[in-house]
């Protein structure tokens, strides 16, 4: 799959189950495939600011397989791993265990449990059970029944934000940014259908920042084009060099 691609599946994925997930009026259990997140070193650099070594891609951290935000919109975040070895006598060993990455009841938080049963999560049943039935005032899909903070999510949100500003300054600083015209607003809309894979500002918007990033830099290659040819027809241009690519 291509970044094109993943921008007509992550939007289905939002509106089919996670808008639904968070929503639900029940409770849900899911599980997944585990995998690892990585994050990018920093650039070496000389002092006039050359690289001249680029930073590797190192393993951070454990992840679930599956829509980046996914494992942020759960209440509590089980990371389930089994373990091997060897017994005094050389007898294989082995046994399941759980490791709470999040609980936002906070009463099993942080803890390992090994080989888990219901016993070890009956904490979390007994505060769901307590919490208040009622229609929540002003609920978003952002806000959980369970109560608590999640700066991690405030954080992601504050770059997504700032992601689609740039974005907009591009298009601000090529002339579009408050496109008027009948034949701005055809050139900004064929340019914005070809870079992020569709014409909704809504699924643009829901984005993550890593994504909006990438395709900031795609953003500024069509407008390169169009200053170095300065072609009669720039919709025709734009049409052409796709066809081209």
């Amino acid at each position: 799959m291509t970044l094109q691609d993943w921008g007509t599946v992550l939007p289905a994925w939002q509106e089919e189950f996670s808008d639904r997930f968070v929503e639900v009026e029940g409770n849900v259990v899911f599980t997944g495939r585990a995998g690892f997140e990585y994050e990018k070193e920093e650039d070496e650099q000389d002092e006039e600011g050359n690289v001249t070594k680029k930073g590797q891609f190192v393993k951070s951290g454990v992840k679930m397989k599956i829509a980046g935000e996914t494992p942020y919109e759960t209440d509590p975040n089980v990371w389930m791993q089994l373990e091997k070895g060897l017994t005094k006598d050389k007898k294989p060993l082995q046994k399941n265990v759980a490791y709470i990455l999040k609980d936002r009841s906070d009463t099993i938080n942080g803890k390992i449990f090994e080989m888990p049963s219901y016993k070890h999560f009956k904490p979390i049943v007994r505060f769901i059970q307590g919490l208040p039935v009622d229609d929540v005032a002003g609920a978003t899909y952002t806000e959980n029944l369970t109560p608590g903070n999640d700066f991690e999510w405030v954080h992601r949100n504050l770059q997504r934000k700032i992601e689609v500003e740039k974005i907009q300054a591009v298009f601000d600083e090529n002339g579009l940014g408050d496109a008027r015209s009948k034949a701005d607003k055809q050139r900004k809309a064929v340019i914005i259908k070809k870079i992020f894979g569709t014409a909704s500002t809504t699924e643009i918007e829901k984005m993550d920042a890593a994504q909006l990033n990438h395709y900031r830099a795609l953003l500024e290659e069509p407008f390169k084009s169009l200053s170095a040819a300065q072609p009669e027809d720039p919709i025709a241009f734009i049409n052409q060099s796709e066809q081209a690519a």
